[in-house]
């Protein structure tokens, strides 16, 4: 991809959502990757050479862990959005809220 193409890609809108899914990139990099046999970034990698198949395949392997983790932690965020929003009487604070606001107009009205 040019750098061109890359600063046409929307950054806002329906096509800039940052929601990452493991899956599509496991469709994609599946075909091209042997089990993992090196981490990126280890003595032993840096010293393959920089065409070497095996030293991209291990960071085939990083970007697939990465997806692993963040659609995990999307997921976590999301479980936990839900429980806190199922748990709270929300019309409650909302009418304790707009209470304490009144409150505080009339003491600074005073």
């Amino acid at each position: 991809m040019t750098e061109q193409q890359m600063d046409a890609r929307p950054t806002t809108g329906a096509g800039a959502s940052r929601e990452v899914s493991f899956y599509p990139v496991y469709q994609l990099l599946s075909p091209l990757l042997a089990d993992p046999s090196l981490i990126p970034g280890t003595p032993v990698w840096a010293a393959l050479d920089d065409t070497d198949p095996v030293k991209w395949q291990a960071i085939l392997w990083a970007a697939m862990w990465w997806t692993v983790a963040e659609d995990a932690r999307q997921e976590a965020i999301a479980e936990a959005g839900e429980a806190i929003w199922e748990g709270g009487d929300w019309s409650d604070a909302a009418r304790r809220l707009m209470r304490r606001r009144e409150i505080d107009a009339l003491r600074r009205a005073s």
